[in-house]
């Protein structure tokens, strides 16, 4: 086929299994970027793109319904707790005064700016900067489902009810601190990987520059030939706000978020403390929790400093183990020039983000939000359930199993925090709700472990699932 051949595609040719058009199917799995299409064979039709998909009109309830709720919760249930946007708050209303060099120094230097927006436009007010910080993250979830409606795959209903679902699961938390930021590039990214590499690479920038953690993923998108394009996005992003940072608060403030918390203990709620909080149900005078220097609570006692080197040997492991999901990645794709595989790239994608969050010795709840961006990526290209096809698709299956065991993880994060959260950190002594609490931590980073497993071992079995995919095609 020539390149600059407009092609006109019969509807049911116009969504691949992984999103990507489709001329002929050589061309489309040899050199998909030669085929170009008009602007009608390109956006696929509404009937076409919604076949097993879920009615717009269901998705719409799902998304509206899932926010007013969400505001209930944290209006009427919660009674308007704020969480960490008192912190947020107090260290932004006092910037002029301390200065950027010593605010919020456990944060990259755009989150002291992306922080401070609320505070502008609240006038100094702490109920102003809350709803206006709500305000903010609600218009970044919506854009983000709005991303996945026009550019997602086929499925894209189901990935919005996902992430409204995930996000109603997971609670008020999302809406009082900014770790959905990241969440919500590192989901775009995921999306617009394939037919917007540039912009992708430039939203994985901006994360790693709010949060760091975005910038394992960049690799990802560093093969294929989409190369050149992510990495330019992501160096115009991620290097000029580095640049920037350095110019405004000198190099310490720069990297004071990479020393800031070395220091720190073992976080109750972290996959190494498990065990002995566990313990600490049945034993709660054996072992101390209490607030750190570091605003969280940690546990003290008996096998606490031998935890604590195990998380610190499994974070290097887990290092070497994304190291390999990288390169296992990378020659997947091919050096000859193949594009990456819209799905094969969402899964490296959660399976490095899910290794990042159970290696470390801390873990938050904010930290669960993460997965959920990809994963609604993942969705809008398989969809969800058995589908209609005589044999089963791995991928259909695959994300079926992780959005079930996403979903549980995030309502026992909701338990464990804020819910139950004073049964378990010893603020309230006898607390009858602590065996609940205990086994919601239990379940919830129980389900993480095996969440994180199973996506390490799809990792190896996607190119051979792709492979047999291709044949099926060319048969």
């Amino acid at each position: 086929m020539l390149a600059g051949a407009p092609v006109s595609l019969p509807a049911r040719e116009r969504a691949g299994p992984g999103d990507q058009p489709v001329g002929c199917r050589h061309a489309r799995l040899d050199h998909p970027e030669e085929i170009q299409v008009t602007q009608t064979s390109e956006r696929t039709s509404s009937a076409t793109r919604s076949s097993g998909d879920l009615p717009g009109a269901v998705v719409l309830t799902v998304l509206v319904l899932s926010r007013l709720a969400l505001f209930a919760v944290w209006y009427f249930v919660r009674a308007l707790e704020y969480g960490d946007l008192n912190y947020y708050w107090e260290k932004t209303f006092h910037l002029g005064e301390t200065g950027l060099a010593t605010t919020l120094r456990e944060y990259p230097t755009p989150v002291v700016w992306l922080l401070d927006l609320p505070q502008l436009l609240g006038g100094g007010s702490r109920p102003a900067y809350a709803a206006w910080f709500v305000i903010g993250i609600l218009i970044l979830d919506l854009a983000f489902c709005w991303v996945l409606w026009r550019f997602g795959g086929r499925f894209r209903g189901w990935a919005i009810a996902f992430w409204s679902v995930f996000l109603l699961l997971v609670g008020p938390l999302v809406w009082n601190r900014f770790d959905l930021v990241p969440a919500v590039l590192v989901g775009a990214a995921a999306v617009l990987a394939v037919r917007h590499p540039r912009t992708s690479g430039a939203l994985l920038g901006i994360g790693a520059a709010i949060k760091l953690w975005p910038a394992a993923l960049i690799p990802l998108l560093v093969n294929g030939r989409n190369r050149g394009r992510a990495l330019v996005g992501f160096l115009i992003t991620g290097g000029g706000l580095a640049l920037i940072s350095l110019a405004a608060g000198g190099w310490p403030r720069l990297i004071s978020p990479l020393v800031w918390q070395g220091d720190r203990g073992l976080q109750i709620e972290s996959v190494w403390a498990t065990p002995l909080m566990l313990f600490h149900a049945f034993e709660p005078d054996r072992w101390e929790i209490r607030i750190s220097s570091y605003q969280a609570f940690e546990i003290f006692g008996q096998g606490v400093g031998k935890l604590l080197l195990l998380s610190n040997v499994a974070t290097v492991i887990g290092g070497l183990v994304v190291l390999a999901i990288l390169i296992r990645s990378f020659f997947a794709a091919g050096t000859s020039g193949q594009h990456v595989d819209s799905r094969g790239l969402a899964i490296a994608m959660l399976a490095v983000i899910a290794i990042i969050i159970i290696t470390n010795k801390t873990l938050s709840p904010q930290y669960i939000p993460w997965l959920g961006g990809p994963l609604a990526a993942l969705v809008s290209w398989t969809g969800l359930g058995r589908g209609r096809r005589a044999e089963p698709d791995p991928f259909r299956s695959m994300a079926t199993r992780w959005v079930v065991a996403l979903l549980v993880i995030a309502f026992a994060s909701q338990l464990v925090f804020p819910t139950l959260y004073d049964a378990i950190n010893d603020l309230h002594v006898d607390d009858p709700w602590t065996p609940l609490a205990t086994t919601a931590l239990v379940v919830r980073n129980g389900l993480l472990v095996l969440f994180t497993l199973d996506l390490i071992w799809s990792v190896w079995r996607t190119p051979q699932a792709l492979a047999r995919e291709r044949r099926t095609a060319a048969e």
